[in-house]
């Protein structure tokens, strides 16, 4: 496994462990080989690279101030995930009111306002489920985050929802819209809460981890985080970059089962293919002898520049390398279109 990402890595070392350890987790809770791309999620921090390290489950990022008063480990989850707001005044995208008839009435005959009302009822759920952790992707009411945290509630709002989807479809359950429709059936209860813990103190003062991971799961819907670590923030952006590029080629050549060699290797068969294969017609030989000049020129480059080992016995996946060439010609297509001025007239 370490010998075909380190091939297809084309010297990014960086990520070539992170990956590698990723796929080897994969294998050995799947029993198949396939490398898959859809239950790895990325957090970035700006740390020294050698704190970089892949965790099983799901890393959250939070700089809420009431978890710091909070206990972050739970044993015993009995969760909800809420796909949006638990506020008031919160809809969802596409909400349309019908009313047929409204009946108003002063603030001296209420004695307890709607909103008041719908703040309970919440409390009120909460409390019949037996829910200990709320996870959510939008905002949530004041009046509610006292409740959890005065009920030791462990409360994440604010949560990616691509985070959220991925955990949802490892514990094979679906999100509520609105916490007022949430029953037993909408509880995850196989889920392990703890804090995450990087033994550094310096720089993280500020941001506090949760770590979700969970009991009894299996197969290919295993979700991993991977942590990536870089002192600079640019570098750590164009690392995470490298990451997923070097996942999709690790991801299509195991499902294709199709790799190719690189360092121009590929382009010199196909130049040699093409000197074989001359055409009749007159147009499609002139084309045949420039597009086979191209795969030479871009082969006696990267042979000319190559000088480390690992990347002259570099593979590529099919994929990728056909739609670089189909770039290529595009990108050609579209200059040989382009009106241009005579530089000689100039």
């Amino acid at each position: 496994m370490l010998s075909v990402v380190e091939k297809l890595s084309h010297g990014d070392f960086d990520c070539m462990n992170l990956i590698c350890d990723i796929w080897i987790k994969q294998a050995k809770s799947s029993d198949c080989l396939e490398f898959n791309i859809n239950g790895i999620i990325i957090c970035p921090v700006t740390m020294h690279c050698s704190y970089s390290t892949v965790v099983d489950g799901l890393i959250i990022k939070s700089n809420q101030s009431h978890l710091y008063t909070q206990d972050l480990n739970i044993e015993s989850c009995r969760a909800l995930i809420i796909k949006g707001s638990i506020t008031y005044e919160y809809v969802h995208l596409g909400y349309t009111e019908n009313i047929s008839v409204t009946v108003k009435k002063s603030a001296e005959q209420l004695q307890i306002s709607t909103k008041e009302l719908w703040i309970r009822k919440c409390c009120d759920l909460l409390s019949e489920l037996e829910v200990n952790c709320l996870l959510v992707t939008g905002d949530v009411e004041t009046d509610l985050e006292s409740f959890c945290s005065a009920n030791s509630i462990l409360l994440l709002p604010g949560i990616s929802w691509t985070h959220l989807q991925d955990l949802c479809i490892s514990v094979n359950e679906f999100p509520c819209t609105y916490l007022l429709d949430c029953d037993q059936e909408n509880i995850i209860s196989n889920l392990i809460v703890k804090k995450w813990n990087f033994d550094y103190n310096e720089s993280l003062s500020d941001t506090l981890y949760v770590h979700i991971d969970f009991m009894n799961i299996k197969g290919k819907n295993k979700l991993y985080t991977v942590m990536l670590c870089h002192p600079n923030q640019f570098l750590l952006n164009s690392q995470e970059h490298q990451f997923w590029h070097l996942a999709s080629r690790l991801h299509s050549a195991t499902k294709n089962n199709i790799l190719l060699p690189g360092g121009g290797k590929t382009e010199k068969w196909c130049f040699d293919l093409l000197q074989k294969s001359p055409s009749e017609n007159e147009i499609k030989d002139r084309i045949r002898v420039a597009i086979s000049k191209g795969f030479l020129s871009y082969s006696q480059m990267i042979s000319n520049k190559n000088i480390r080992e690992e990347i002259c016995n570099a593979l590529d996946e099919m994929q990728s390398k056909v739609q670089a060439w189909r770039s290529a010609m595009a990108l050609v297509l579209t200059v040989m279109q382009c009106d241009f001025f005579d530089f000689k007239w100039l």
